[in-house]
């Protein structure tokens, strides 16, 4: 297989897909950004009161990423199923993301999308290595909660950041890594 840009090394490559380290997550009607950002104030006060109240994180994310510090997660959907502890803490997160077909969705021959929205914690000191998604055919976004701070992340050529209460979108076939210095 011939990969349009070095920085997709993919399991799964369809070259009729466009390619684009980052997207305009506002350009797509099928994308609620907007709807999403618009319900940041009520998402991070009930993640702050989860934070306050448990705190704890139910997973290690993949340990073969790490290159220091830890990366922990808090999961509430996973191919489309909600995870009915995490909603119990983040109702608002889970109805917004609920009503999105791209995470609740179904193939055309019934199975269930590979979707998941999850919060994730990098602590201070934690490098995720550079590293690609399996497939073009999906894009990653991110709506920053909590952003201290010294975190960053490279997809491709390209490093950026996130801001609080806004999401970026990009897709993960290209390389990326990310830091909490």
């Amino acid at each position: 297989v011939t990969w349009q840009y070095s920085e997709q090394p993919l399991t799964e490559y369809y070259p009729e897909l466009r390619a684009f380290p980052w997207w305009d997550p506002y350009a797509h009607d099928w994308l609620p950004a907007k709807d999403i950002e618009a319900a940041y104030p009520k998402i991070r006060a009930e993640f702050d009161a989860f934070l306050e109240k448990s705190g704890s994180f139910n997973l290690e994310s993949d340990h073969s990423l790490i290159n220091g510090g830890s990366w922990k997660e808090f999961l509430l959907f996973e191919d489309g199923m909600m995870n009915e502890t995490s909603c119990e803490w983040m109702p608002t997160a889970c109805e917004v993301f609920g009503k999105i077909k791209q995470i609740t969705g179904y193939t055309t021959d019934g199975k269930p999308l590979e979707s998941q929205v999850t919060i994730f914690q990098l602590t201070p000191g934690t490098h995720l290595v550079p590293h690609t998604g399996t497939a073009n055919d999906r894009l990653t976004m991110h709506l920053g909660l909590i952003i201290p701070d010294g975190v960053s992340i490279r997809v491709a050529n390209d490093t950026g950041g996130w801001e609080e209460g806004k999401v970026i979108l990009f897709d993960d076939s290209f390389e990326h890594e990310v830091w909490h210095k």
